[in-house]
């Protein structure tokens, strides 16, 4: 089966060696992914090193451009934030890595709503944190993300770890909601992205494999993306995963979607 996934974190080596571009591609044949997307860090994270993430990452993957699909990022103590995104495009990322808690930000703040409105106009993906992440939760309400649903209606954007386990059921309204906008790349604009969501240990994300089958029932294969996160999910972990969702029951078909196809349909030239 063919295994493309979303939401792998990489970091310069000298900032965190499990975590680089080298190491991921090794994680990748470990696991017989095929192609992964990969996001920059963020600005406040590399800032010691004085770099521009997005732009050290868009040089790192020049190196393996058939296997690694990049996420820029924002950073919001900057300026022109329309600019930033208009770079993100012109560096040939196809989307944008959005976390709320590590950013300091909230979803519906002025700075990203300018971000939502050039990120539609260029048809970039955006791969938005969801969940408890020891901080405000009024911040990332998981019913906000169907006002950012309203407001740009051609946005396809992700709900990565499905509004972890308290906001499940919104975040399954929010997809449901919007599953007839269409766009570009085919119709529904919000998607749920399974990311650390396989084990018990990530008790605020966890969902049984009941869960699962029942979240496939409630929005349909067409709208799940499996994800990484890379580093913080080790390789038996990522085995783990997949194994689970090949043993769910679910039509093979739904499986290969989960486990890439969809990606692919959003993110491939």
């Amino acid at each position: 089966m063919r295994i493309w996934a979303n939401h792998a974190h990489v970091f310069p080596q000298e900032l965190r060696e499990e975590g680089s571009l080298d190491n991921l591609l090794l994680y990748m044949d470990s696991c017989e992914i095929e192609g992964c997307v990969a996001f920059a860090p963020l600005a406040r994270q590399v800032r010691e090193l004085g770099l521009d993430p997005t732009v050290w990452l868009a040089k790192a993957v020049k190196r393996r451009p058939d296997r690694i699909i990049a996420f820029g990022t924002i950073d919001l103590g900057g300026s022109s934030f329309k600019s930033q995104v208009k770079k993100i495009h012109d560096l040939g990322m196809r989307g944008i890595k959005i976390h709320p808690p590590g950013q300091r930000t909230a979803i519906l703040a002025d700075a990203l709503l300018e971000v939502y409105a050039e990120a539609e106009k260029r048809e970039l993906f955006i791969s938005f944190h969801t969940g408890p992440h020891r901080s405000r939760l009024a911040s990332l309400r998981v019913l906000d993300f169907d006002e950012i649903a309203l407001r740009f209606p051609r946005l396809r954007f992700s709900l990565e770890h499905v509004g972890g386990y308290a906001g499940l059921r919104e975040a399954v309204g929010v997809i449901q909601n919007n599953e007839h906008r269409p766009h570009t790349r085919g119709v529904g604009t919000v998607f749920a992205g399974l990311t650390t969501v396989f084990h018990p240990r990530w008790r605020e994300y966890y969902l049984s494999p009941m869960m699962l089958e029942e979240l496939v029932y409630r929005i349909g294969e067409d709208h799940i993306i499996f994800g990484l996160d890379f580093p913080y999910n080790d390789v038996n972990e990522t085995k783990e995963a997949i194994k689970i969702i090949n043993h769910l029951n679910i039509s093979t078909a739904a499986k290969e979607k989960i486990l890439g196809e969809v990606l692919h349909a959003q993110i491939a030239l």
